[in-house]
């Protein structure tokens, strides 16, 4: 009954050495090495594999101290991430003795498992004997619970096979999409999938002699009934004794029976109970297709095998085979890992630099450099991450100019509630990651977006499904400059755009307006914002009516200018785009439309403008300003950039320095005789080098 004191008893009498004994502790050198080792070819793979670096003589010698396997793999270990190198560790396995097995209760297993560990393997297990060393008995079972993470969105397929009785449980749709974070979800955690014990009853008809029968409720075939299974009813001759299960429709509840020289299985009709049944060392199986499943993200699992108490059989008829088929694939081997333990740690503290590094990736439909939810702007610095790159960004922004520009796609899809996956057939052409999402059963916000597209198959969105819609309609809007839409009305020849649904949170004056139909819209519309939070004023002014169309608001420039936000709020703040080109020293400049000044008097900020400048008159082409515009600085656009030219820089870079024009210091009242020879305490200075000597400026 005790494993160690029977192999104690075993090594007790190997020792030749006076009063010497052999024990278990002294194997322990020995334990959990593997049982095969190196050939004389793998060994001398080995040759030639030292880390190398080449002397003051040019000659390759090895590092000094030497540079071993274990210094690789602990330098992977950072790489890739804590506890594993490579993918899961398996799940948590925990093992129970026979007198701790009941098929009638819900969860199988009670009081405390005897061991616990990792052991998966391939999900493809033969036992010969016991289940563990450890136990007590052959018989009892073994609990498998982790999480596993799929590596392709879609709906994966499960087949279980075994001589014995198992029970499958797996996490919840409503569950697994109510947050990413697992601690953060909420619901019912686990749905019974499949429950293969002895014997189990339910009420089933036939309509007469034959090979099919029909439960009355379809959801007890699902998770009772498997092929390869026996059944039996009451009465004389109605179904063979050596009939077995070979089709289940999960939908219907019809059962196929077959008889293993062909003949019928039910010999008269019936309408009572069925009962479902099973010997230890008979073969069943079972196939459960999964719901839509996103990639990359953990799902729990729950995976009970059992031997109920008094049914022990053959000891060499236990078995146990898990596989998984990927969407449109074939079975595979389930590896352990896939399978993570129950107190995996998935933190972001957890992981290593290469997935830090995927997760700060920006892909090629762009995306956020901070850490809010998608199409949230970062409320702080703080909430900015570092992006390195080896070329340069490409952020030259070319905005768009009519609505069939920004419609990336527009197409029929189904959406299913509390799920954020679209089934999408063969209409993803088109979509890009990035895009945002507009449509029935999809909500009214702005902030959904298309996270991931599994090519004519499925489009993971930001954000869970409303409500479940079969061939509804989806808009995907091109997300490059996009702010927000709203619904709103415009008359024939009107310059301003009132919001039926939606507000002016996030508008700037100066932004582009498309609107959602063909015409009414001019390209390049500008807006104009007020106090109103319903509405805007547009220019040029509307050649169409519109009435609660849809109005899509995108940036009219790259990159944005808050650099005047600290000096003024945007209620209280116009502006007017020049016409034409200003030269310095005018006070007359030429705009589009400076007819929203109305009163009061404005003060002009810029760096072209002198201080205390404001406009002091005004018409509906240009402003008058009481002060000369200015030079500095004279910038000209190009593609890389603002560039100063030539005739007007007063500090240029040259061979890597920086030449200026003329240097001076404000603020200082009494100036030391300048010297090239001063002697000074501080070593920390910049050296000036001027034409009658080289000086330093003292840095504190």
């Amino acid at each position: 009954g005790n494993s160690i004191s029977a192999l104690n008893n075993l090594l007790n009498g190997l020792s030749t050495k006076a009063n010497g004994s052999f024990i278990s502790e002294d194997l322990d050198a020995i334990r959990n090495i593997w049982n095969t080792g190196l050939n004389s070819g793998q060994y001398q793979a080995f040759i030639g594999s030292a880390v190398e670096e080449i002397n003051q003589n040019g000659i390759s010698i090895p590092t000094s101290p030497l540079i071993t396997y274990q210094n690789r793999l602990d330098k992977f270990r950072v790489f890739s991430g804590e506890p594993r190198l490579r993918g899961g560790n398996g799940p948590t396995a925990r093992y129970f003795d026979s007198n701790q097995v009941n098929e009638n209760d819900p969860s199988i297993f009670s009081g405390t498992p005897y061991k616990t560990d990792n052991e998966w393997l391939q999900g493809d297990f033969n036992w010969t004997d016991k289940l563990n060393p450890s136990s007590t008995d052959s018989e009892g079972g073994i609990e498998w619970e982790g999480f596993w993470i799929p590596t392709l969105t879609g709906q994966w397929t499960f087949n279980l096979s075994t001589k014995n009785c198992l029970q499958l449980q797996f996490e919840t749709e409503t569950h697994a999409n109510s947050a990413d974070n697992y601690a953060d979800r909420t619901g019912t955690e686990f749905v019974l999938i499949q429950h293969i014990g002895i014997t189990t009853t339910f009420a089933g008809e036939a309509s007469g002699s034959g090979n099919t029968l029909t439960i009355d409720t379809p959801l007890n075939v699902n998770n009772f009934v498997a092929i390869g299974m026996s059944a039996s009813n009451a009465g004389t001759n109605r179904i063979n004794a050596e009939a077995t299960v070979t089709g289940i429709n999960t939908s219907t509840g019809v059962i196929t029976l077959a008889t293993p020289d062909g003949t019928d299985s039910i010999s008269n009709s019936f309408n009572n109970d069925v009962t479902f049944f099973k010997t230890m060392g008979q073969s069943t199986n079972k196939e459960w297709k999964t719901y839509t499943l996103t990639a990359f993200k953990h799902y729990r699992i729950k995976l009970r095998y059992f031997i109920p108490s008094g049914n022990a059989g053959d000891t060499n008829q236990k078995s146990l085979d898990f596989d998984r088929a990927s969407p449109g694939s074939t079975q595979a081997e389930f590896k352990y890992t896939e399978l993570y333990d129950v107190d995996y740690d998935f933190s972001e503290e957890a992981k290593g630099t290469f997935g830090k590094y995927l997760n700060s990736s920006i892909l090629f439909g762009g995306g956020t450099v901070g850490l809010t939810d998608a199409g949230a702007a970062p409320s702080n610095k703080d909430d900015y991450v570092s992006v390195k790159t080896t070329k340069k960004i490409d952020i030259k922004y070319i905005p768009k100019t009519t609505h069939a520009q920004i419609q990336k796609r527009l197409n029929t899809y189904n959406t299913n509630v509390g799920n954020p996956i679209v089934s999408a057939g063969n209409n993803t052409n088109g979509i890009e990651i990035g895009n945002r999402v507009f449509g029935s059963g999809i909500g009214t916000d702005n902030n959904t977006v298309v996270t991931n597209v599994v090519t004519n198959n499925y489009i993971l969105l930001s954000n869970n499904a409303v409500s479940t819609q079969t061939n509804t309609s989806l808009e995907f809007i091109d997300h490059r400059g996009f702010v927000k839409r709203v619904t709103g009305t415009v008359s024939n020849g009107g310059t301003t755009v009132t919001f039926s649904n939606g507000n002016t949170e996030d508008l700037r004056t100066g932004m582009i307006v498309i609107a959602g139909v063909s015409t009414g819209i001019s390209p390049f519309t500008g807006i104009t914002t007020s106090a109103n939070t319903d509405r805007v004023t547009i220019f040029p002014a509307a050649t169409a009516g519109i009435t609660n169309g849809d109005f899509f608001f995108y940036e009219s420039k790259g990159l944005r200018n808050d650099s005047l936000l600290s000096f003024c709020t945007i209620e209280e703040t116009v502006c007017l785009v020049a016409s034409n080109n200003t030269n310095a020293g005018s006070t007359t400049i030429n705009v589009d439309n400076s007819s929203d000044l109305g009163s009061g008097t404005y003060t002009v900020l810029g760096s072209q403008f002198a201080s205390n400048t404001t406009i002091s008159s005004s018409n509906s082409t240009s402003i008058t300003i009481n002060n000369a515009t200015t030079a500095s600085p004279p910038y000209s656009p190009t593609e890389s950039g603002l560039e100063t030219p030539t005739n007007r820089s007063s500090i240029e870079l040259d061979g890597g320095n920086l030449v200026f024009d003329s240097l001076s210091a404000t603020g200082i009242t009494t100036i030391a005789a300048l010297s090239s020879n001063i002697t000074e305490t501080c070593n920390s200075h910049i050296p000036i080098t001027c034409n009658n000597g080289n000086f330093k400026m003292l840095c504190d």
